[in-house]
């Protein structure tokens, strides 16, 4: 089995990771792939993209990357240790070393401050291979956790409904607590770094873990890890967020920006409720297809007079997802 269906370079780039601040620069790299690939470029305006020779250049907003309630632009710069780091990719049998950012720069455009850098395409393509195929984790979450260990964590566990069962040094790897003197004896690094990341879940986000320990081996320690992901039933919704994790909030349905409008407008539909259908819609076929097929539901929705046209398409979608698989 394995380990997870998120991609390496998402997570070796993670475990690199050593302040909040370069986190939430990587944070709004993904945010950013995301809604490229999602067409909810709007939703995300202020963080711009430009591909050339390899590269692809991201401008953002300095204040993205500070804490609420934090105005000291000075700490801006703390993210760009970032461009440090390097990480092992291989795709098609050639391996690179990339930096994980590159060139960051800050700088004033008038009353605002903004940062820029570059990013090697092939981790960009990599972050879109991420959102691609698997439902994504919720972002405003991952802003919101302060732990490295626990965004990895959550990660993991959001991509993932069975236990999972690991070698204790192949998490460590994962978690970039492998070179880390003071985790070489799994007690200490159960402690630090497994117990730390679950009481950071199970403080700030809808899904956490249970873990349970295995003893292998001729000496009869505790050599194998199973992490068992669970809703987080203590976890109380944030009443209110700030302007960035509001630009978060709609960046889940893989449909066509056209059959996103047309539900959204024609039947009054949320980012959520498209979630229900997305997957009846995503098998129609093109997107003049699926716009087809909406009218015509909602025309016949409107000659029965029916009161409950989200509940009517969904019915209607299932329907015809069952007789075209026969």
């Amino acid at each position: 089995m394995k380990d997870s269906i998120i991609p390496y370079a998402i997570i070796s780039s993670l475990s690199s990771i050593d302040n909040i601040y370069e986190m939430r620069l990587f944070g709004w790299i993904i945010a950013k792939a995301q809604s490229v690939l999602k067409l909810y470029n709007k939703d995300l305006s202020d963080i711009n993209i430009e591909h050339a020779m390899q590269l692809t250049r991201v401008t953002l907003p300095a204040r993205y990357l500070l804490g609420i309630g934090d105005n000291n632009y000075r700490n801006v710069k703390k993210s760009f240790t970032l461009a440090k780091k390097m990480i092992e990719y291989e795709r098609d049998g050639i391996e690179k070393s990339l930096n994980i950012i590159a060139f960051p720069e800050y700088k004033k455009d008038g009353y605002n401050s903004i940062v820029t850098f570059v990013i090697h395409q092939e981790l960009w393509h990599a972050l879109l291979n991420f959102t691609k195929g698997y439902r994504l984790i919720n972002l405003p979450t991952y802003m919101r956790l302060q732990s490295t260990y626990a965004v990895i964590m959550y990660m993991l566990v959001s991509n993932q409904k069975n236990p999972v069962t690991y070698r204790m040094d192949r998490l460590k790897q994962i978690l970039g607590a492998d070179q880390r003197k003071s985790y070489k004896h799994n007690g200490m690094f159960i402690s630090k770094v497994i117990e730390s990341a679950k009481r950071e879940l199970d403080d700030k986000a809808p899904v956490t873990f249970d873990y349970g320990m295995d003893r292998t081996g001729l000496g009869g320690g505790y050599h194998d890890i199973t992490i068992t992901p669970k809703k987080n039933e203590k976890y109380i919704k944030p009443k209110g967020s700030d302007e960035k994790t509001q630009h978060l909030q709609q960046q889940r349905v893989r449909l066509p920006e056209n059959t996103i409008s047309y539900l959204r407008d024609a039947y009054l539909m949320t980012a959520k409720e498209m979630e229900v259908v997305e997957n009846y819609i995503a098998q129609i076929g093109s997107e003049s297809a699926q716009i087809q097929l909406l009218a015509d539901i909602l025309t016949t929705a409107r000659r029965r007079n029916v009161q409950n046209k989200k509940g009517y398409l969904y019915e209607a979608l299932k329907n015809e997802y069952r007789a075209a698989s026969g």
